[in-house]
């Protein structure tokens, strides 16, 4: 079971250091923003933001099911 757990933090890193990416992307933008950049990279963000909750969602699911197991 503690391995699991760890796993679930060690993925919830993961998601962190996407967030990272996020930020990393943007600041990377050069200024004057064009329309078309601006438009990429919402779109780069919608789909970072979407696989975060899909992360989140998986560890919420594996927790459950470790907080619902009965000790053997």
């Amino acid at each position: 079971m503690n391995s699991e757990i760890v796993q679930i933090l060690e993925d919830a890193l993961n998601a962190e250091n996407t967030l990272g990416e996020i930020a990393d992307k943007i600041n990377s933008v050069s200024v004057p923003l064009n329309v078309d950049a601006l438009v990429q990279l919402q779109a780069q963000v919608i789909a970072m933001q979407k696989e975060i909750q899909e992360k989140f969602r998986e560890q919420n699911e594996k927790l459950r099911e470790l907080l619902n197991k009965k000790p053997t």
